[in-house]
């Protein structure tokens, strides 16, 4: 089980047992829920950074961000530069969710919805 926090951590506790496994600090408070597609963790937190963790070490590369004005980043975690930046519109309505294969689906407060390839 992985969540953010407003003490600014990321936790993940053993479903089983409520044991803690693994906290990440960060600078500031974590209000948005984590996205889990099989591989890595995906949360952003206000301090304005979207972590990648690996479920079993909490060791972490950052992937895709979706801010308050609409935009949509693609960070490549090895080179540590923006891939790209796509438009979406107003507010986003919900995490990036990964669909597969490099892709990503978002949705706006206006209803407009994107796929969109890490690419």
């Amino acid at each position: 089980m992985v969540f953010g926090s407003a003490d600014s951590s990321i936790y993940c506790l053993h479903a089983r047992t409520g044991r803690l496994l693994w906290r990440v600090k960060t600078g500031d408070p974590v209000l948005a829920s984590p996205v889990i597609t099989g591989g890595p963790v995906y949360i952003g937190s206000s301090d304005l950074t979207f972590r990648a963790l690996d479920l079993a070490t909490a060791t972490g590369r950052v992937a895709f961000v979706g801010t308050t004005l609409g935009q949509v980043y693609a960070l490549d975690v090895s080179g540590r530069r923006v891939r790209w930046v796509y438009q979406l519109g107003p507010d986003m309505l919900n995490t990036p969710r990964v669909v597969g294969r490099g892709r990503v689906l978002l949705r706006s407060v206006d209803g407009r919805l994107a796929l969109l390839s890490s690419r």
